[in-house]
């Protein structure tokens, strides 16, 4: 009978090592679920390749997309467990179309946290990145917004992107601690039209190294059920109707997070002793890899393997490993995830149950002949006192491989016969009233 034990992590997003997620890289080519995107729909596409900085082809973008006129659109959506006594992290992709320069009629703005899904709305409060003005160089702000409006600026960056730059990307890392300290990171701005970070790249501790900005303000408290959103503010020109580009949107309940392995699922599949494992991630941030790690329900966790990860990349990835455990009917398992700077996380376990046992059964030895390495594998119904013991064709006893009290369940027995000349042996498997022996073939 073949056994499957599930555990689905069925809600998006779903288990996330540092506790940090991605919001949407838009990969699905939908806005509209997963997650639910709301206000100006309808002036916004997901096109295949970004076209800003280093073109991405196949990124998955989102873009803005106005037929016609000039003004304000916004996508926002809700964040269900928004509040954390550690801070936070968020983090995006920018880009700037080819003809599109920021002014005061063409700039966005990165709504952080706001309280209230309308972002235009003459009530909604929060924090928010501008970028954008008509005088010089562009910094990079973030604003305390009250009543739609700016109350403060809490940090004007350090270093600025040119004016009059076009045809480019960057990425941007904001965190708050719990006490209201605000940092502001970047990717390497660029400094020339048709450069900077392309559309596919994550923005991690790692790709934004360099802090542009600092400074404390805990005036608003950030609750949970509240909203991340994007704006563009657009002239009526032709470039500027499509002109703004964002991607790879994370959000993460740790100020310190380098961002995410995304865990979808992780499963276990059973026939008899065998355990095949299977687990899914979304996206993956300087992933090393996975230990997998096993317990019988009794004793310390012990690593039985390794699978390597993929690195950095923002696209499903598929894992397996398979396990025999011996000794035992029920195990746990778990995934220590490891970064390349040595930092790890664990996922959640998962219970696996064996097939039932129904009768005792001793198994040929393989390999058979065997030279001079061979394993003796054998399953009890019942725990009890158990012998193993190896015989030469006289009868005589030449070694002992097992005289335990064993649990039911599998077991594999390894033995080495390099002491012993070739020949024919009998090997037998004595529990109880149960009693069998089997022939087999030491060939040197």
């Amino acid at each position: 009978m073949r056994k499957i034990l599930i555990f689905f992590l069925m809600n998006i997003p779903i288990v996330y090592f540092c506790q940090s997620y991605i919001v949407d890289s838009f990969s699905d080519g939908d806005f509209t679920n997963s997650p639910v995107w709301t206000g100006d729909t309808g002036n916004w596409a997901i096109v295949t390749s970004a076209a800003s900085g280093p073109n991405a082809s196949g990124s998955y973008t989102l873009r803005l997309n106005v037929t016609s006129g000039s003004g304000t659109q916004y996508i926002s959506t809700q964040i269900n467990s928004m509040a954390s006594i550690n801070g936070h992290t968020w983090s995006f992709w920018i880009g700037k179309r080819s003809g599109v320069v920021y002014s005061s009629s063409n700039n966005i703005e990165i709504w952080l946290y706001a309280n209230e899904s309308n972002l235009e709305s003459s009530t909604v409060d929060g924090y928010a990145i501008l970028i954008g003005d008509d005088s010089g160089d562009d910094e990079i702000k973030l604003c305390k917004m009250i009543d739609g409006t700016i109350s403060s600026t809490v940090i004007t960056s350090t270093t600025s992107l040119q004016n009059g730059l076009e045809d480019i990307g960057f990425m941007l890392r904001i965190t708050r601690s719990s006490l209201g300290e605000w940092n502001l990171y970047s990717s390497t701005l660029p400094v020339a039209n048709g450069t900077g970070a392309s559309a596919s790249d994550i923005p991690s501790a790692a790709n934004t190294p360099n802090n542009i900005g600092s400074n404390t303000d805990n005036t608003l408290v950030i609750n949970d059920n509240n909203y991340i959103g994007l704006v563009a503010i657009h002239s009526s020109g032709s470039a500027a109707l499509t002109g703004i580009e964002y991607d790879q949107i994370y959000f993460d309940l740790n100020e310190n997070s380098p961002l995410p392995v995304e865990l979808t699922s992780f499963t276990a599949n059973v026939s008899k002793n065998k355990v095949d494992l299977n687990w899914t991630t979304a996206t993956e941030i300087n992933n090393y890899g996975f230990e997998i790690l096993r317990s019988d329900c009794k004793n310390a966790w012990q690593k039985i393997g390794f699978v390597n990860g993929f690195g950095n990349c923002n696209s499903e990835k598929n894992y397996s490993f398979i396990d025999q455990p011996l000794g035992g009917k029920e195990f746990k398992y778990k995934l220590r995830q490891i970064d390349f700077d040595g930092t790890y996380d664990f996922s959640s376990e998962i219970i696996v149950m064996l097939d039932e046992i129904n009768k005792f059964q001793l198994e040929q030895n393989y390999p058979n002949p065997f030279n001079p390495f061979t394993t003796i594998s054998y399953q009890l119904p019942v725990s009890g006192q158990v012998t193993l013991t190896v015989y030469d064709l006289l009868g005589r006893k030449v070694e002992e491989l097992v005289n335990d009290f064993q649990e039911s369940g599998f077991y594999a027995i390894n033995f080495n016969g390099i002491n012993l000349p070739s020949g024919t042996y009998f090997y037998k498997l004595d529990c109880g009233t149960f009693s069998e022996t089997k022939k087999f073939i030491l060939m040197k």
